[in-house]
């Protein structure tokens, strides 16, 4: 998983901007994954963990992350996130 102050660096959230914020979290995921700040095969936050540290409502991740595995970006492993 990313370290936790690295994390919160690029990982902000414009409530703000006019773009939806599952949007928001696909865009950014997409960005570390493409410039490989984000590694094949390593763990991500869980839906849970990543609602909490951007306080927003863990349904509104779980709806990024569904966009994000149906376009290929990201899998999930049953039992293991």
């Amino acid at each position: 998983m990313l370290q936790e102050v690295t994390f919160l660096l690029w990982f902000k959230i414009d409530f703000h901007s006019g773009i939806p914020v599952y949007q928001q979290i696909n865009n950014k995921f997409k960005e570390a994954i493409i410039s490989g700040q984000l590694k094949a095969d390593e763990a991500m936050p869980s839906i849970r963990e990543l609602a909490g540290k951007l306080k927003i409502n863990h349904n509104t991740v779980a709806r990024a992350y569904r966009e994000l595995e149906a376009k290929g970006y990201i899998y999930s492993r049953p039992g293991v996130g």
